[in-house]
């Protein structure tokens, strides 16, 4: 089920203990302005706002998460060449993630490392990251999820089919990168401001505006 609350779930823990922590600071009249930050930093961190995809193309893809987009390039994963589309998602950002499509789930693959991020790949393979391997219209498509610097958990949501859109879990900071087929038609270029539920392209040619 979507979390459709103005809070996202995955911050109840944090929000209650900041909380807690600045009414004690009332009571004791102790730091009352500095924990009281911290308490509206957490609730603009786990803010949960609602998105809705804009275009009812079924070959439309959107994106995951909000966040810059910090590369566009060929890849290969699992033996199959891909165009990876790059996001990066900072501490400001929201950080619910969504489907980028109707999607059916084959894997998810997860692995436990650091809580780090680098530019460099060969980096990215020592923080904590989850892989969603889809089908979408008989193609592959791969969701890579890789945790930041204060990020302590992905949270991930385990699922058999998503629909486009759909809340599938949340970090903190990091970098989401999405695996498409290399005949994809994408909308967006290299240093974009995006959304989660913005649109990335089509797969396949697109002949439309």
């Amino acid at each position: 089920m979507d979390n459709l609350r103005v809070i996202n779930r995955y911050g109840y823990l944090s929000i209650s203990i900041f909380g807690a922590l600045f009414l004690l600071s009332l009571l004791f009249e102790i730091y009352e302005y500095f924990f009281g930050l911290l308490f509206l930093a957490s609730i603009f961190i786990y803010r949960n706002p609602e998105r809705m995809v804009e275009v009812s193309d079924d070959k439309a893809i959107f994106s995951p998460v909000d966040g810059k987009i910090i590369s566009i390039k060929r890849t290969i994963y699992a033996g199959d060449e891909y165009l990876e589309v790059s996001i990066r998602n900072h501490l400001c950002d929201c950080g619910v993630l969504r489907s980028v499509a109707n999607l059916k789930i084959d894997e998810i693959k997860k692995k436990n490392g650091l809580n780090l991020f680098s530019s460099s790949d060969a980096k990215n393979l020592l923080s904590n990251r989850v892989a969603y391997i889809c089908s979408f219209i008989n193609k592959k498509i791969v969701i890579k999820i890789c945790s930041g610097v204060i990020s302590r958990k992905i949270h991930y949501k385990n699922a058999k089919e998503l629909k486009a859109g759909a809340r599938i879990g949340f970090i903190v900071d990091g970098k989401v990168s999405v695996l498409l087929p290399v005949d994809t038609t994408l909308k967006i270029s290299t240093g974009d401001k995006i959304k989660a539920c913005d649109l990335i392209g089509f797969l396949g040619e697109y002949n439309g505006k």
